[in-house]
C-alpha cells in the first residue's frame, strides 16, 4: 500500500540548482554564534544537554520539540561540537510505503534495541577517524522515529524502561510538531514523569530573522530582490527557515518573480472561516442559490470546495470531523439533517483500515459537499458557537485507560494470571463503570490500586487455588458495588 503525501504549494527544489549546490546547504550555520535560534533557547538546550551529562541526573532523556525548520537539529549539534561532544545518530529504516509485516516490525524494533544497547555502552560503534581525541563524552540523537512508534508508542515506552536504568549516555529525541500535538502522543505526560524527559520547545523563527538571513545570502551570492518580494517569501515561510531558503532560491533561478505567485499566505484560510463557508453554504451549492446563479454569467470563477479544505490546515478527516460535531446547530430542516446524516454515513463505510489514509480527501469532498448543499432553509447571519469534536475527548479518554492499565497488569504478573484478552474484556469494564470513563481520574486509580491489590494477592494462591482467587475478586466486586 502505497502512503499517499500531501504536496506543498511551494515548487519542489532540484538538487542541481544555481552554483550546483543547494543553498539551504551551502549555507548552513556552521558556529553558534551564525544560528538564528533565539539566544536565550540556545543556552536553554546548552544547560539541559549539561544536566543530562552529569552521573547523578535523573533526566538522560531529553525531548527537542518545534515546527519545521526552526534550528533544532542545527542547534544541538553546534553545541555538542562546541561542548566536545559526539553525536551518535540514528539512522531511522527506510519506509518504502510498502506494508508492513510483523516479521520486519520486530526486526526493527531489535536494530532500535540493539543501537542504544551498543551506542551506551560500547564506544566502539563510533568512528574516531571522524572525531578528535578530545571528545569524551557522548550522547544518542534520534531524530526519525520509527513508524511503529508513531502507531503503537508504547513499544518506545517499554524499550526506554527497559534501558533507563542502564542509560550511560544521554538520548536525545528530536520531533517535528504539525499541529496535531505530535510530541504528546508519543510521550504523554505519564511517561515523560516516569522516565524524567526533560523537555525544550523550540519556537519558530520570526519573519524579521528570516529577512535578515536572506538578506546576508544575496550578499554572498550577490543577487539583488525587491523588500517585497523578500518579504513575501518570509511570510509564507511560516518559520520555517528551510523553506524561506529553498524558495528564495528557486526565485533567483528566473529573471521575474512569477514563480512566488503561488507561494503566497493569503492563500490560505483559517479553521473558523473555512466551517463558516460550509455550514452557511457560501459555494452556492444549495438549490435556491444554483437557481439563482444560473441567472448570472456562466464564466464567473467558482471556489472548489475542496480547495478550501486543503487551505484550512487540517487534515481532510479531523476537517469532516469539525462538520459532523457542528452541522446541526446551522440547519433547521429535518431533510436535510436527514440528507447529510446519510452522506457522513456512506463516508465512515468508504475505506477500512488500510485504505483509510488514502480515502481522506474522498471524506472531505463528500462530507463537506454534503454539508453545503443540503441548505434549504436559510438561518440568520449571527454569531453560532462552534465545538471541536468530541473523537478528541474519546482518544484522550482512551489513551488514559490505556497507559492506567499497564502498571495495573504488571502489578498482577501480566500473563501469569490472566491474559490481554481477558483482563480487557472482564475487568477493565468493570473499572470503567466504576470511574465513569476516566472522567474522575482520582476514582479511577484508586479502583485500579484496589483491584491490583487483590488480584495480586490472588496470584500467591498457587495453581490448586486458582477457584478462592476468582471467589476473592467475586467479594471485591460485591463490596465495590
Amino acid at each position: 500500500m502505497k502512503r499517499k503525501t500531501r504536496k506543498n504549494t511551494a515548487v519542489s527544489l532540484p538538487q542541481t540548482t544555481v552554483g550546483g549546490f543547494p543553498w539551504v546547504s551551502a549555507y548552513q550555520p556552521g558556529h553558534l554564534n551564525q544560528l538564528v535560534v533565539n539566544k536565550r533557547k540556545i543556552a536553554e538546550m546548552q544547560k539541559a544537554i549539561a544536566c543530562s551529562l552529569k552521573r547523578d541526573s535523573d533526566s538522560r532523556i531529553l525531548l527537542v520539540t518545534g515546527c519545521s525548520g526552526c534550528g533544532k537539529t542545527i542547534t544541538v549539534r553546534l553545541l555538542c561540537e562546541d561542548m566536545r561532544i559526539r553525536v551518535v545518530e540514528w539512522k531511522g529504516c527506510i519506509d518504502n510505503g510498502d506494508c508492513v509485516s510483523y516479521f520486519s516490525v520486530s526486526e526493527q524494533l531489535r536494530q532500535f534495541e540493539e543501537f542504544l544497547l551498543r551506542s551506551s555502552h560500547y564506544s566502539t560503534i563510533v568512528q574516531t577517524d571522524e572525531y578528535d581525541n578530545d571528545y569524551q563524552d557522548r550522547v544518542i540523537l534520534v531524530k526519525e522515529i520509527l513508524p511503529v512508534f508513531t502507531r503503537d508508542p508504547s513499544l518506545l515506552h517499554q524499550i526506554l524502561k527497559k534501558f533507563w536504568s542502564t542509560f550511560n549516555i544521554p538520548v536525545i529525541f528530536i520531533l517535528t510538531e504539525d499541529g496535531s500535538d505530535g510530541s504528546r502522543a508519543i510521550f504523554p505526560p505519564e511517561v515523560q514523569q516516569n522516565l524524567g524527559i526533560s523537555t525544550v520547545s523550540f519556537n519558530a523563527i520570526p519573519v524579521t530573522s528570516i529577512i535578515k538571513h536572506l538578506k546576508n545570502i544575496l550578499i554572498q551570492e550577490a543577487k539583488q530582490l525587491n523588500a517585497s518580494t523578500l518579504k513575501a517569501v518570509a511570510e509564507f515561510s511560516q518559520g520555517d527557515l528551510r523553506m524561506a531558503v529553498n524558495n528564495l532560491q528557486l526565485i533567483c533561478q528566473h529573471d521575474d518573480t512569477s514563480a512566488l505567485t503561488p507561494c503566497y499566505r493569503d492563500n490560505f484560510c483559517l479553521l473558523f472561516p473555512s466551517l463558516g463557508k460550509f455550514l452557511y453554504d457560501k459555494f452556492g451549492h444549495s438549490s435556491q442559490t444554483v437557481v439563482a446563479n444560473s441567472e448570472q454569467d456562466e464564466s464567473s470563477e467558482s471556489v472548489l470546495p475542496e480547495d478550501t479544505v486543503c487551505k484550512s490546515g487540517l487534515r481532510e478527516d479531523i476537517f469532516c470531523l469539525y462538520l459532523f460535531e457542528n452541522y446541526l446547530d446551522f440547519r433547521n430542516s429535518l431533510e436535510d439533517i436527514v440528507k447529510i446524516s446519510q452522506c457522513f454515513s456512506f463516508v465512515d463505510c468508504l475505506g477500512n483500515w488500510e485504505t483509510m489514509e488514502i480515502c481522506h480527501p474522498y471524506f472531505a469532498s463528500v462530507g463537506a459537499r454534503a454539508v453545503s448543499t443540503f441548505y434549504t432553509e436559510k438561518r440568520p447571519l449571527r454569531f453560532q458557537q462552534t465545538r471541536k469534536p468530541q473523537d478528541f475527548l474519546a482518544n484522550k479518554n482512551s489513551n488514559l485507560v490505556r497507559h492506567a492499565c499497564v502498571p495495573l497488569r504488571e502489578s498482577v504478573g501480566g500473563n501469569i494470571l490472566i491474559d490481554k484478552s481477558s483482563f480487557y474484556a472482564d475487568y477493565l469494564p468493570y473499572m470503567i463503570s466504576k470511574s465513569c470513563l476516566g472522567t474522575n481520574h482520582s476514582s479511577f486509580h484508586m479502583s485500579c490500586v484496589a483491584l491490583s491489590g487483590a488480584l495480586h494477592d490472588a496470584s500467591k494462591l498457587g495453581e490448586e487455588e486458582i477457584n478462592e482467587s476468582e471467589i476473592i475478586i467475586e467479594q471485591f466486586s460485591d463490596d465495590e458495588s
